[in-house]
């Protein structure tokens, strides 16, 4: 993880923007209106629909006859290409609402409203071709998460390297150690600005494929949400097995691309607004992680993967792998 180059850098959203309303859509495996429309059998999802008002009844199939504003969205974003746009938002089933009122996004909890793919979509023989419906989830996926990852910065003691520090966000997360104990918490951060109005952390300014010494130092190793802007993820990998102790433990966070459902006007000012460029190099899956460790295994010198949860329908758009240095 060092300085990204701008000619390297990646996009990590793309905006869908309404095109027109379906008035009087039924959303039914046996009967529905996405076969009227041609939309049934278009294999794509640069064209989704969204009900952001959610489901208002059903009949006795279970078909949604009712469902308020059923509206057709569509991506022209050049920054993705058909398969990872359907990678992203079929089979994945990410695609969220930008509630924010703001020029960009900066609180995924508040900002965003996840929509999922509808339950009739998924059990539509349609379903492989279809550029499917999405409406509003009934739970916080991302909120699940956050739980889930107060749960585990409670757990660490020891030594902890985290890897893209940045302004230290989950430290409220941290125990307090009990009289005796001690957590040595250290960051690797290219920014100069990382870590720095923190106490108790001791920030290395200089990226992960970089990092030298602490051989067989650290307990524990975080990437929440840094993997994307790792200059090389095999280096970097292998900085962070050789800095943990042997058992030592490595969580990694990360996220796909993010789709978000804008107004028009809002996807143009939000563009116009943005500012320092594209920050990513890559928007991987977990699946693309594992394919380096085992790699990495093959030569004796990796990981053994203990918790894998992947990005799904029932999830928010980020995915977990927790491992241990072998």
């Amino acid at each position: 993880m060092g300085a990204i180059n701008p000619d390297t850098a990646v996009s990590n959203s793309f905006d869908y923007v309404p095109v027109r309303p379906i008035p009087g859509f039924i959303l039914d495996p046996a009967a529905c209106s996405a076969r009227d429309h041609g939309l049934a059998a278009s294999g794509t999802s640069r064209v989704v629909l969204v009900n952001a008002a959610g489901r208002a009844s059903e009949d006795g199939d279970g078909g949604l006859r009712e469902v308020g504003r059923t509206v057709l969205c569509r991506t022209d974003t050049a920054d993705f290409d058909e398969a990872e746009i359907r990678h992203v938002v079929h089979d994945r089933g990410q695609l969220y609402l930008d509630v924010s009122g703001k020029p960009s996004i900066d609180d995924f909890a508040t900002d965003v409203r996840q929509l999922v793919l509808a339950r009739e979509c998924m059990r539509c023989p349609d379903f492989v071709q279809c550029c499917c419906c999405y409406l509003p989830a009934e739970t916080s996926f991302f909120d699940q998460d956050q739980r889930w990852l107060a749960d585990m910065m409670k757990s660490l003691g020891g030594r902890v390297l985290d890897v893209g520090l940045g302004n230290v966000p989950y430290m409220g997360f941290m125990p307090i150690p009990p009289d005796g104990e001690h957590i040595e918490y250290h960051g690797v951060d290219p920014d100069p600005d990382a870590g720095k109005t923190i106490a108790g952390v001791t920030v290395h300014q200089i990226g992960i494929e970089d990092f030298a010494g602490f051989d067989g130092y650290f307990d524990h190793v975080l990437s929440l949400r840094s993997l994307n802007h790792f200059l090389d993820v095999g280096a970097a990998l292998e900085s962070v097995h050789r800095c943990l102790k042997p058992g030592g433990q490595a969580v990694f966070m990360e996220s796909l691309a993010l789709p978000l459902v804008r107004s028009r006007h809002k996807a143009l000012t939000s563009h116009q607004a943005a500012a320092g460029g594209f920050q990513h190099l890559r928007n991987w899956d977990s699946s693309q992680l594992l394919e380096v460790v085992e790699r990495m295994n093959r030569f004796g010198r990796g990981f053994r993967v203990t918790f894998h949860r992947p990005i799904g329908p029932d999830t928010c758009d980020q995915w977990i792998v927790v491992m241990t240095a072998a």
